[in-house]
């Protein structure tokens, strides 16, 4: 008998399957396809494409992780000089009627840029584990445990 387990999605997954649909999964990925894409393929929602990914990256080898982190981040290389490229570029602009006025320049491209740019830095980020959040230290000072324990009394709740 088979070990079939449900994932989030609520579809049945067997435990060589899954290991299998994971591989096959995060290969897709590996060469560029996005999670819809994957789910597409494999019949599947993008949350269980996405899901598959990350099982399946989660058992490969530290070595491989590193090996596409770094195709991950040479393909972020070439779409940051790509994006870079239009925005450093001029872009005249172009009337209604198909009419090119070389006197004005068009801003969409290179605000489009700007944008992916950023989002492209947020990919960045993301991968090299960047965003990690900060650490915050809060001092409590005996006044402010004062009125805490007053507002505390006038309400009625004991503080711990």
């Amino acid at each position: 008998m088979t070990n079939r387990t449900r994932n989030r999605d609520g579809e049945f997954e067997s435990g060589v399957d899954d290991a299998e649909a994971a591989a096959e999964a995060a290969r897709f990925r590996a060469i560029g396809l996005t999670y819809r894409q994957i789910a597409d393929r494999q019949g599947v929602s993008q949350s269980t494409a996405y899901e598959r990914v990350k099982r399946a990256l989660a058992a490969v080898p530290v070595e491989a992780v590193r090996e596409l982190r770094q195709v991950e981040l040479e393909r972020l290389d070439r779409l940051v000089s790509k994006a870079w490229q239009v925005l450093e570029d001029t872009h005249p602009y172009v009337t209604r009627d198909g009419k090119v006025l070389e006197e004005l320049e068009d801003a969409g491209p290179v605000l489009q840029a700007i944008n992916t740019l950023q989002k492209l830095s947020e990919s960045r980020r993301k991968l090299l584990g960047l965003d990690a959040p900060t650490r915050t230290e809060i001092t409590v000072t005996d006044q402010m445990t004062a009125e805490i324990e007053r507002l505390a009394a006038e309400l009625g709740v004991e503080v711990s």
